[in-house]
């Protein structure tokens, strides 16, 4: 579409590049210790979306969204909707789910709605402002 652009780059809360495990198909994410790596360029959402209106932002960086969900830029991000799909991966708490309803009640999205996943692992998140 012509609205659409691409960016090759990885998106976090941070442009330090980052660390990806190879070979991981629809599992890719930020690389462990011993996971075969590249380096990939990264993207600062908040930067990246500065103070444009963002109607629906999907999130599904397979343990990627902690680093975004804990940034205290989390509550002035423009944006109206946000689903995503959290994992236990790289998660600092010990209830995932728990965890990303509280992260984005305190940065406002007051309206949520969760969806089973046939793992314990992960689930869907649906969130509005």
């Amino acid at each position: 579409h012509r609205r659409w652009r691409i960016h090759e780059a990885a998106v976090s809360n941070t442009t330090e590049p980052i660390r990806f495990a190879m070979g991981q198909f629809a599992e890719g994410r930020a690389a462990v210790e011993e996971d075969d790596t590249i380096t990939v360029p990264c993207a600062d959402v908040f930067a990246f979306a500065g103070s444009q209106r963002i109607d629906l932002i999907k999130v599904d960086i397979e343990g990627g969204e902690w680093p975004i969900l804990t940034d205290a830029r989390l509550a002035q991000l423009p944006v109206r909707v946000l689903v995503m799909e959290w994992h236990e991966h790289r998660c600092p708490h010990p209830s995932p789910r728990a965890y990303a309803r509280d992260l984005l009640a305190a940065a406002g999205f007051a309206h949520q709605c969760h969806e089973r996943s046939r793992f314990a692992s992960n689930g869907l998140l649906w969130a509005w402002r």
